[in-house]
């Protein structure tokens, strides 16, 4: 298996984020990987950078790590083990109080308070793509470029629809819309980083 590591960033990398991205790596047995860092003002269009990079590297996942992210050293493992089309692990935003990263179909948070944590992966409408492994070949079969550049109006619509419009959910959105399957990974403890590790 070849898998592309993409980091866009508007910033600058965390070190507990690269300390991180290390002891992932280390895990990979009999992985190809290759890092497509990119870095620029606007997110949605550094994401569709790392995909084309991606499709010309021949990669069939392409695992998004954000640069405030901090996870364990099996979690792209673990994405990858999975086999799904898209499945991110569920972190919080960053502030307070709480929100979850995560969107049911009904766009509410994954993780409300007085509902049960999922214990294993689940289906839902929209995971973050800090910590996140698609599978490129159903990508590309199912979804026409571009994946994540997104328009004002559907910034508008995807808001109204699931409480915010992001290039993460904005993707998920139209990633469902075309037969692909969207999936979180509760287990997998992540930690965003900012003022706090949230």
């Amino acid at each position: 298996m070849r898998i592309g590591i993409g980091i866009p960033t508007y910033d600058t990398w965390k070190a507990a984020m690269a300390l991180s991205l290390i002891g992932a790596l280390n895990r990979l047995q009999g992985i190809e990987y290759s890092i497509i860092a990119r870095k620029g003002c606007y997110l949605d269009i550094l994401r569709e950078e790392c995909v084309q990079t991606a499709l010309e590297l021949k990669c069939d996942r392409l695992v998004f790590v954000d640069t405030d992210m901090m996870f364990p050293p099996e979690a792209i493992a673990q994405l990858l083990e999975a086999k799904k089309d898209i499945i991110g692990a569920a972190y919080n935003q960053k502030g307070l109080p709480l929100r979850s990263t995560v969107r049911l179909s009904d766009g509410k948070d994954a993780f409300l308070e007085g509902v049960p944590v999922p214990t294993q992966p689940f289906k839902c409408a929209a995971v973050a793509t800090g910590l996140m492994a698609i599978n490129m070949h159903r990508l590309t079969d199912n979804m026409a470029p571009p994946y994540f550049a997104y328009e004002s109006a559907q910034r508008l619509k995807l808001a109204a629809k699931l409480g915010r419009g992001g290039e993460d959910v904005a993707f998920c959105v139209r990633a469902a819309e075309c037969g692909l399957e969207v999936w979180c990974d509760p287990t997998i403890p992540v930690k965003h980083l900012g003022e706090f590790a949230y």
